[in-house]
């Protein structure tokens, strides 16, 4: 078997994390896929959400049931390849994918990889979204300019929430109705 890791908290992490601010989530339902380091999942069950967090990394969900060990908020957490095993709707999901574009085996891809393009597990998401949201729910998914990531801005028609430079890149936080 192999062994993955955690994906850290990053940049791209913290951006997200900022813009959450603006989010009321008291009393709602809200998915963080792809939870990688929980980070995102912790600030939705500080701020009152009725947390769910699944990622395809079976490392990733015991980091966050580890996580969640010590708090008070009791979220359901498992293992999901994006939607395989979610049920339900949510008034808030939030996704923070592998967004760029490269070869498979060079290492630790899965956390960074996000197809050859780099849109491919983005667009998988986006594609299934809307049977997992409430009828006014919302959704967040992180591009980057490293792909051709306006594709998608007009396939699923995307409005941009927030951009941040990095030092290769933009992230764009988009966000989907």
């Amino acid at each position: 078997m192999k062994l993955m890791s955690v994906y850290p908290v990053r940049e791209d992490t913290l951006f997200v994390k900022e813009n959450m601010g603006e989010i009321d989530l008291e009393g709602k339902k809200a998915l963080e896929v792809g939870v990688g380091n929980a980070e995102l999942s912790v600030k939705m069950a500080h701020e009152g959400a009725q947390v769910t967090a699944v990622d395809i990394n079976p490392e990733a969900v015991e980091h966050t049931k580890e996580r969640f060990e010590k708090r008070d908020a009791e979220p359901d957490i498992f293992k999901s390849d994006l939607f395989a095993e979610v049920q339900g709707k949510y008034d808030h999901i939030i996704f923070n994918p592998p967004y760029l574009k490269g070869e498979e085996g060079i290492g630790d891809e899965e956390m960074w990889r996000g197809g050859e393009t780099g849109l491919e597990v983005a667009k998988r998401f986006l594609e299934q979204v809307s049977d997992y949201l409430t009828e006014n729910g919302k959704a967040w998914v992180v591009l980057s300019s490293q792909t051709e990531y306006n594709k998608l801005v007009k396939q699923f028609n995307l409005n941009e929430v927030d951009s941040e430079k990095l030092w290769f890149e933009r992230l764009y936080l988009m966000e989907f109705k």
